[in-house]
């Protein structure tokens, strides 16, 4: 979409940033603006209440699929934490990454730091100027755990939270162990008054909770975020877009209805983050469409596109929501098994078990090691999808 498009559509709308955008939710004064609770918040809450008055020390998973809504409470958590002037490490682990997360954190630490004792700040110093070596010649994972403690320990109320954890299981399991081993002498060892909450997805919680049971034995609270229902679909919207509303139009979803979020919701099969690329994608139709609203015959239009229970209906449930994603991004193209894994969140041994079942069911055929393509029945479907992604573009 060119400047002039994007510029032209809010304008229409009526709105100062397209609220389905990061660039907008990164430009809030507060991530709880745009933030639809439910139950999973409420045990959030009650645990950084707990930290904030010295009254705790809990590991809280938070789980759900990629777009759930992790990533946001996380961000909240650390809001609640900073307001109240307390401080931590928000760290997430990038792909392919290995020693680097753990500098990451020791970095974090040494950057959080209050009056942490000339002796530990040295020795994270040490570690940092290390960072080129393989973390096995830095020390145990108790050692390293160690280090962070130290700033952890000065900084109470304090926090730990780490993201986009399931990049760990693209890992080595010696690697993975390693870093499992040091969260938990320091989720062990923290004192009251710290919070520590680690985002997964469901399957990455399942693979934890057979490998490194240990690891797994530590956890408190493990909080599972539900798919949106219509109720909360409006108010994400609502909420949305007020934050970015330049006049009060009387109608807090304008430009979109009711109708048209139903049908979104129903295609995006409750996830948020799916929800408002729909949205995005339906406000753009609606504008090049010279359309006031998003209505009814935009939901029509989005369905054509996105709407792919036929081919799915008769698929595998465990592997639907794999299918959905290769028909509506990956297309016909060959790819291999961690494109999937990785966009989906889900630990290769266990999507290797669902694309296989894709080849057993005639969706997919294998064209090498770990390496598919949609089956070419499916040409039509495809070609109609990748012309309506183009044209909405």
């Amino acid at each position: 979409m060119s400047t002039r498009v994007h510029l032209e559509m809010l304008i229409r709308y009526r709105l100062s940033k397209n609220p389905f955008s990061r660039e907008a939710e990164r430009s809030l004064a507060s991530f709880q603006q745009i933030l639809v609770r439910e139950a999973a918040d409420n045990v959030l809450d009650l645990a950084v209440s707990e930290a904030l008055l010295g009254e705790g020390a809990l590991l809280v998973v938070v789980a759900g699929d990629r777009g759930a809504g992790r990533t946001l409470r996380l961000k909240v958590v650390r809001e609640k934490f900073e307001g109240r002037e307390g401080t931590g490490i928000y760290i997430s682990v990038r792909p392919d990454e290995r020693e680097e997360f753990v500098f990451r954190m020791v970095e974090q630490s040494l950057d959080a730091s209050r009056g942490l004792k000339q002796a530990i700040r040295r020795r994270i110093l040490s570690l940092h100027l290390l960072r080129s070596k393989a973390v096995s010649e830095l020390g145990t994972p108790t050692e390293t755990a160690e280090l962070i403690l130290g700033s952890i320990k000065s900084n109470v109320p304090a926090f730990l939270l780490i993201d986009d954890f399931y990049n760990l299981f693209f890992e080595t399991k010696l690697w993975r162990t390693y870093v499992m081993e040091m969260l938990r002498h320091i989720v062990s060892s923290v004192p009251e008054g710290v919070l520590t909450a680690i985002a997964v997805s469901k399957e990455v919680l399942d693979e934890i909770r057979a490998e490194q049971p240990a690891f797994y034995s530590r956890i408190h609270e493990k909080v599972e975020l539900a798919p949106l229902d219509l109720e909360r679909a409006m108010k994400l919207v609502a909420k949305r877009i007020s934050a970015f509303r330049l006049e009060d139009m009387g109608d807090p979803l304008y430009p979109f209805t009711e109708e048209f979020i139903g049908e979104a919701l129903r295609l995006s099969n409750g996830n948020p983050e799916e929800l408002l690329r729909l949205l995005n994608t339906g406000m753009l139709l609606a504008y090049k469409a010279g359309k006031h609203r998003v209505d009814a015959e935009v939901s029509e239009a989005l369905a054509e596109v996105f709407d792919v229970t036929d081919v799915t209906e008769k698929l595998p449930e465990e592997a639907k929501r794999e299918a959905r994603f290769i028909l509506t991004n990956i297309l016909d193209r060959e790819f291999h098994i961690v494109t999937v894994a990785r966009a989906l969140e889900v630990p290769p041994s266990v999507e290797y078990g669902r694309l296989e079942l894709l080849v057993d069911s005639g969706f997919l055929i294998k064209t090498g090691e770990n390496r598919y393509r949609l089956h070419p029945r499916y040409a039509e479907k495809i070609g109609k999808v990748t012309r309506a992604i183009l044209s909405i573009r």
